[in-house]
């Protein structure tokens, strides 16, 4: 979720980033569930229905521990999460050296605000990498 604040807040719930080429297809993928951090001040009926509505990862911390138990719940599945550190070491990882990143225009802004948000919060620097339009360079 993206608050309307001049510098907009994310609320990240997951990041996924995938390696392919036009001769492999996709050859990699690395996905982490982030920590949503602290919701500002009336977004939370917003992640809410976007948790429900949408990708259904759930806000509350309880759903998103290591199970320490064997005893499952029915019906309940639980999404281990990964500390902001952790994330940025295994995206440094992952690039392999690269810094150019490509996704949907559409989804360049909300890419770099998770990004900022997730380096914002937890007094890390944000990795240097550039997000461009995918369709720039499958056309060009």
């Amino acid at each position: 979720v993206k608050t309307e604040d001049d510098t907009p807040i994310f609320v990240p719930a997951e990041i996924s980033i995938a390696k392919f080429s036009l001769q492999e297809g996709v050859t990699r993928v690395y996905q982490a569930f982030t920590v949503p951090g602290e919701i500002p001040f009336g977004y939370k009926r917003r992640c809410m229905e976007s948790s429900n509505n949408g990708h259904q990862i759930p806000l509350d911390a309880e759903y998103m521990e290591p199970q320490d138990s064997l005893e499952e719940e029915e019906n309940i599945t639980k999404f281990k999460l990964t500390p902001d550190v952790k994330i940025f070491e295994d995206i440094h990882r992952f690039l392999s050296g690269s810094e150019v990143v490509f996704c949907m225009p559409e989804k360049i802004v909300q890419c770099e605000g998770v990004l900022r948000t997730i380096a914002q919060r937890s007094n890390l620097s944000q990795p240097t990498i550039s997000i461009l339009s995918l369709p720039e360079l499958l056309y060009r």
